[in-house]
């Protein structure tokens, strides 16, 4: 399939139709859907992928649910101030 780069406001923009989008598995609401794009200048190349999903972010109890070592907190010693550190 050919298209055009045309002028988008300050950038340049092709146009996908949108059975080519449909068939990887793209859709795009209104607040667009990310890609990756990956640039091989040598060989003149642009691709356009659908993204990994997400790993969903863990908070520190679970990341640490399986921790099993022996762990104590303790305060450090840094020394005396040596600039305007404020204590």
């Amino acid at each position: 399939m050919q298209t055009t780069i045309q002028k988008w406001g300050n950038s340049q923009g092709i146009r996908l139709p949108k059975h080519i989008l449909e068939s990887v598995g793209l859709e795009i609401p209104s607040t667009g859907e990310p890609v990756e794009v990956e640039v091989i200048a040598e060989e003149g190349k642009i691709t356009i992928k659908k993204p990994l999903p997400r790993r969903k972010r863990r908070n520190i109890i679970e990341l640490l649910a399986d921790y099993k070592g022996d762990y104590k907190a303790s305060e450090t010693d840094w020394g005396v101030p040596v600039g305007k550190e404020v204590w």
